[in-house]
């Protein structure tokens, strides 16, 4: 049993509505409205849910065990006991209650199947898979991505990020993370597209003409690379005439170093 200190971040990501009041204050509340009626599952869930919001994963699981004497089979609260019992430090429990969840449901919750995943590494890709078709975001997709390249398929992973980039809007992280499991594989020109869409939202970033001089050596284009890093010398210099920059300078001294003697 893990200790109950060590509380998943996931379990802090869905906060009651009324969480903009404080979890005291919202537990407060709620203790006054469940004692004025102890029989209203709504009332009892989502109290069960502030108390383990509130670090109190014992008081959560006595409202869940209420909740279920009034509707045993809802599944509302098989993952908030699941997500209870994760916050206690009681993994075998959490998975077990969080997998009954999952297959019960058919939309479930992305934050139950971002904690199944955490305990469950052989469904781990099946699982955030299933929450990126839910409710798709950055992390979940860089999640995916470092799975599929522990796993060696950096094809897979490329077409993930390029896939989220897309649906999220071209979401900089992940095009960047395209742009890097590509260069593992062996650039192509596909990498130098990704490395011209980030350029066509910011056409004078030093580190991105950087990037996309490295891209331009790599499939052999040396004249064009040399460019490029001129390119990003002037762009360089323009923001070091507005302001000093430590970061700034050691990315004009590598691409000097990167063109040799200047001309």
């Amino acid at each position: 049993m893990r200790s109950p200190a060590l509380i998943p971040l996931v379990l802090l990501l869905a906060a009651p509505a009324s969480a903009h009041e404080g979890l005291p204050k919202t537990l407060e509340r709620l203790d006054a409205r469940v004692e004025a009626s102890p029989d209203d599952l709504d009332l009892l869930l989502r109290r069960a849910e502030s108390r383990r919001l509130a670090r109190d994963p014992e008081g959560a699981l006595e409202d869940l065990r209420e909740a279920a004497r009034i509707a045993p089979h809802d599944p509302r609260i098989e993952v908030e006991r699941g997500l209870a019992h994760l916050a206690r430090g009681d993994d075998d429990a959490a998975r077990r209650s969080l997998r009954r969840y999952l297959a019960d449901v058919e939309r479930p919750r992305v934050d139950a199947l971002v904690a199944h995943a955490d305990l469950s590494p052989a469904t781990e890709l099946a699982d955030i898979e299933r929450a990126i078709a839910i409710e798709p975001s950055p992390d979940l997709c860089l999640r995916r991505g470092r799975v599929q390249e522990a796993a060696g398929d950096l094809a897979a992973a490329a077409c993930g990020y390029r896939a989220c980039a897309d649906l999220l809007g071209g979401a900089v992280v992940l095009r960047l993370a395209a742009v890097r499991v590509d260069r593992d594989r062996g650039p192509n020109d596909a990498t130098l597209a990704e490395v011209d869409a980030l350029l066509a939202i910011r056409p004078d970033h030093p580190g991105w003409l950087a990037l996309r001089a490295d891209v331009l050596d790599e499939l052999g284009r040396g004249d064009e690379a040399r460019a490029e890093r001129y390119a990003a010398l002037a762009a360089v210099d323009a923001r070091l005439r507005r302001r000093a920059s430590t970061r700034l300078e050691e990315q004009r001294a590598a691409l000097v170093v990167a063109l040799g003697a200047l001309p």
